[in-house]
């Protein structure tokens, strides 16, 4: 295999291994072959380095070498885990690197993944996975290899059993395995789950249990997880079948899926003689193993005038998300407006009619009867001729109708695009960069809907780039919509991006990093740690001196600051695990827990060695910001002056992204409380909450007009991302950037002038392909991409200087940059290994605030406009995010 970098031009290194997979056991060691050739014309040392794995794994025969032009050599990279259970089971994407020490910007690189097999040693009793993940289709079955081995002196029998997935589902080669001391054996599970509603798609952890059975109490536990795919199916009626015109009737159908569905309810009739209430297409949203209805009605569009009994055919169609129909027949009943039995009536009076009308004939003379003939003749002929041309005129328009044109070239007929809805002359009717016959043909997306699941990526996004499933908002099912996870820079393809066995929905809900397998760098990944019960968010949860990662339970207690009880904690006893210690020292003891608690150990830490010769700086103002330092995402303020700090909301849900008004006396900001994102404002004191925009839509990142009088958001009530702007008492609701592309996190601010003010709105957009800041007048006009870089830029705010900060991912991590409102002077500010996000500039414009994990956790700094002297402003264990100054 070999991995160039397409940034290199011309292309200098050349890199090559023997295979992109390999499988380690927890404590030995796999060995991988790397060759490197220097395809260059100049002599030149090429060092290797590997990512995405501990450095401590790694051992490489030959870290820098010297090669020639066109020399090749081979390199061994050496990859040894920890043994279990310092090392988890799973799968690593891990990257090989070879750089130019001469031009460090030449570099090739190789990804591979390194798959970590799962090692269970209880006693005598020994287990090998080779992989806890398994995935299985309703119906269909999978495979879990188990390696078992009696490590013991003596003949022993292991029992496989399974806990947490219907035993059912579980059949296996030799449930029962014996064998003799110093033996191995591989047996097998077969998991099958039925394909049946009620097998519930997506994750379902389960554990596999091996019991000795001459010593019953040694127990190997492996924890998997089984992820069942989804599948569709349904059946759908009519009831009752026949109905009187105007009656109800209802469509019900039944969703024997194992995933929730919607269905698409139509109604037709031919030559439309039959009208529907409801008239619009009825969408119809059944969850997995239920049943739904919709009521409906029909009528004749025009009753017959003389008759009896009158019996009219319809079609109901049922349609689901993966496109698969079922039409139904129905039957409505109506009668005449006038009966039959006027028949007799209306004859005896066209008899009496008649007899008058043959009198007054025969009272014509001959003459008058030549020329009244003559005259029908013409009359006949005209009407001949009339009815041809009308015949000829219907064949052609007929001829045209039935014809198999396809004008827009789009794969569908001009008759199927007048079936469906779109537009014949337009290949991409909903504009969203799949044609039309791809959306109805073969994808089965909606060609009149950019966004068909609602996901705030358009169809064409997903298919053409990200890959994602354009009929499900969540592909990997993680709790997390598929646009929300490109927002927050998560995998929507993978449910664990940081590979920490939590979800990337879980731990948004706790508020830790989906990013970050160790989100308080405690040495412990965050599953892990909701495993043991510590704290994911604080290094050090029982706050004696050692981190969760250097206590190894039961002994060390990471949850015990005094695991032996003997009075000294456990980062100052000599021995935490033996109370027989030397008596308590004066050191000790100055570390000994008393009534007033010990600051965390990271906060110090990160007084103390990130910003040590650091005093405060002078700032004015408060500081508005998200924080979850009482276990819930509330609203905040602090006093920039003093580092008075006042919470302002108490609600469930997540209440976040808090913008100033103007004049400093309310605060608008973003909540979910009410089961979707909305924007909210209070005053300035937390009071007067209220909920502006009541939408179904995900309405976010609130700015004010410079004046006050309005607020600008991001919504995703059109089926993408648009910003609209709205009265500040939620009225005159309009949407002002009307592009197909995704635009969201505004900011509105004015620039001075000679004289005047402009204002300006600036905002992010994916419409080039990737996300770029722009800048547009507030009434939309002007729409300006002003970064212009393949990179991505986001989160922008600006000042009254026309200078806006924003986020950028140019040079490998995020970092606050700031550019001029021309687009020129670009510069990074941060330039740290962090990640720094969410910048904004203090009233004056001579400090900007920002969130950063630098610290070990997300924390509120400063730093002056220029990038200098950052100093960590909020300083707290907890994560604080969204700073808004005023």
């Amino acid at each position: 295999m070999v991995n160039d970098n397409t940034n290199q031009v011309p292309k200098q290194i050349g890199l090559q291994v023997d295979a992109v997979e390999y499988t380690v056991v927890p404590g030995r060691t796999t060995d991988i072959s790397i060759a490197i050739i220097n395809l260059g014309a100049e002599t030149d040392y090429f060092e290797i380095s590997v990512r995405g794995i501990p450095s401590t794994w790694v051992a490489i025969s030959e870290q820098v070498s010297q090669l020639a032009p066109q020399e090749q050599r081979t390199v061994h990279v050496s990859i040894q885990t920890e043994t279990a259970p310092q090392v988890k089971a799973g799968q690593y994407e891990i990257k090989l690197r070879a750089s130019s020490q001469e031009d460090p910007k030449q570099y090739s690189e190789v990804d591979l993944t390194l798959k970590v097999a799962a090692l269970e040693i209880q006693g005598r009793l020994g287990v090998l996975m080779e992989t806890t993940q398994f995935t299985v289709a309703p119906g269909s079955s999978t495979t879990v290899p188990i390696v078992l081995t009696n490590r013991g002196l003596e003949l022993d029998s292991f029992r496989l059993s399974v806990e947490g997935i219907p035993i059912s589902w579980v059949s296996s080669s030799s449930p029962q395995t014996k064998l003799d001391p110093g033996e191995e054996k591989e047996t097998t599970l077969i998991i099958r789950p039925p394909s049946d509603s009620q097998t519930k798609a997506g994750r379902h952890p389960f554990t596999l249990r091996v019991v000795s059975q001459e010593i019953p109490d040694q127990v190997a536990a492996v924890d998997c997880i089984l992820t069942v795919a989804a599948f569709t199916g349904f059946s759908a009626e009519i009831d009752p079948l026949r109905v009187d015109a105007q009656d109800p009737a209802r469509v019900i159908v039944s969703n024997q899926g194992n995933i929730q569905d919607t269905y698409t309810v139509t109604w037709q009739s031919s030559d439309d003689e039959l009208v529907f209430e409801p008239e619009a297409v009825q969408k119809l949203r059944v969850a997995p193993g239920e049943v739904g209805a919709v009521e409906f009605s029909a009528q004749p569009a025009a009753r017959q005038w003389l008759g009896g009994e009158v019996i009219q055919n319809y079609v109901a169609q049922v349609e689901s998300t993966e496109k698969d129909t079922k039409l139904l027949n129905g039957e409505v009943v109506s009668r005449a407006l006038i009966p039959i039995w006027v028949l007799p009536v209306v004859l005896v009076l066209c008899i009496v009619l008649l007899c008058g009308g043959i009198w007054l004939v025969n009272s014509y003379n001959d003459s008058q009867s030549d020329v009244a003939g003559a005259t029908q003749t013409a009359a006949y002929e005209t009407i001949i001729v009339a009815a041809a041309t009308q015949t000829a005129a219907f064949n052609m328009t007929q001829a045209a109708a039935i014809g198999q044109e396809d004008t827009d070239g789009d794969g569908l007929t001009n008759q199927q695009e007048v079936e469906i809805g779109t537009d014949p002359l337009n290949p991409d009717t909903d504009a969203d960069e799949l044609g039309d016959g791809e959306e109805h043909l073969r994808q089965g997306t909606d060609p009149l809907n950019q966004d068909t699941d609602g996901d705030t990526l358009s169809d064409g996004e997903e298919v053409l780039r990200r890959q994602t499933d354009p009929l499900n908002p969540d592909t990997d099912q993680d709790v997390l919509n598929d646009g929300d996870e490109i927002h927050r820079g998560t995998d929507p393809l993978n449910p664990d991006t940081d590979r920490d066995e939590l979800t990337d929905g879980d731990e948004v809900q706790r508020g830790t990093d989906p990013l970050k397998p160790d989100s308080d760098d405690d040495k412990l990944n965050d599953g892990e740690e909701v495993r043991l019960g510590t704290n994911p968010l604080n290094p050090d949860t029982d706050s004696d001196g050692l981190i969760d990662g250097d206590e190894a339970p039961p002994c060390p207690d990471p949850l015990n600051p005094d695991t032996d009880g003997d009075g000294i904690i456990d980062g100052q006893d000599l021995d935490p695990c033996d109370p027989n210690n030397p008596s308590l020292t004066a050191t000790a003891g100055a570390g000994q827990p008393t009534s007033t608690s010990v600051p965390p150990t990271t906060e110090a830490t990160a007084t103390s060695t990130i910003e040590p010769t650091q005093a405060p700086p002078t700032l004015s103002g408060v500081i508005a910001l998200e924080s979850n330092r009482d276990g819930n995402a509330e609203i905040y303020t602090i006093n920039a002056a003093d580092g008075t700090i006042a919470r302002l909301t108490l609600a469930p849900g997540v209440d976040t992204q808090p913008a100033w008004s103007p004049d400093g006396n309310r605060i608008a900001f973003s909540t979910n409380r009410d089961g979707n994102n909305e924007i909210y404002v209070m005053n300035a004191d937390g009071t007067g909450q209220a909920n502006l925009t009541n939408n179904s839509a995900e309405d976010q990142y609130p700015t004010w007009s410079p004046d006050g009088q309005w607020i600008a958001f991001a919504t995703n009530r059109d089926g993408n991302n648009e910003i609209y702007m709205m009265r500040s008492d939620g009225s005159e609701v309009q949407n002002i950037t009307n592009n197909p592309a995704n635009d969201s996190q505004p900011s509105w601010f004015s620039v001075s002038r000679f004289l005047t003010n402009d204002e300006w709105i600036v905002f992010t957009s994916d419409r080039d392909g990737n996300q770029e800041i722009y800048t547009m007048r507030s009434d939309g006009s002007e729409q300006i991409n002003i970064s212009l870089n393949p990179s991505g830029d986001n989160m922008p705010k600006g000042n009254r200087e026309g200078r806006i900060v924003f986020n950028s991912n140019r040079d490998g991590n995020i970092e606050v940059y700031v550019i001029n409102l021309d687009g020129t002077g670009a510069a990074n500010l941060t330039n740290n290994n962090a990640d720094d996000l969410e910048p904004t500039w203090s009233p004056d414009g001579g400090w900007i605030a920002f969130s950063t994990n630098r610290s070990g956790n997300w924390d509120i700094f400063v730093m002056q406009a220029n990038g200098t002297d950052p100093y960590n402003f909020s300083n707290n264990s907890a994560q604080d995010r969204f700073p808004a100054w005023k």
